[in-house]
């Protein structure tokens, strides 16, 4: 078993551009892919977005449904 790392803030800054171009949430398979590509904690990311989701939806902005396969890029 590898340890995961904890996200860091160049991770935080690459989520938080990902989330400023497009608001929905990416599939559940998609964050878990892009997390292991970084050798992140799934959970932690999976947490992440659902932070931003809450504080959306918190702010009164209309939360769509729909999701999409966030692209893995390069780590």
């Amino acid at each position: 078993m590898t340890n995961k790392i904890r996200i860091q803030p160049v991770h935080f800054l690459e989520l938080r551009n990902i989330w400023d171009g497009d608001h929905r949430l990416p599939t559940s398979s998609s964050r878990r892919a892009w997390a292991l590509a970084r050798n992140l904690d799934p959970d932690a990311v999976n947490r992440w977005w659902y932070r931003r989701r809450l504080a959306l939806k918190n702010s009164g902005e209309l939360v769509t449904s729909e999701h999409y396969d966030l692209p893995i890029g390069f780590p």
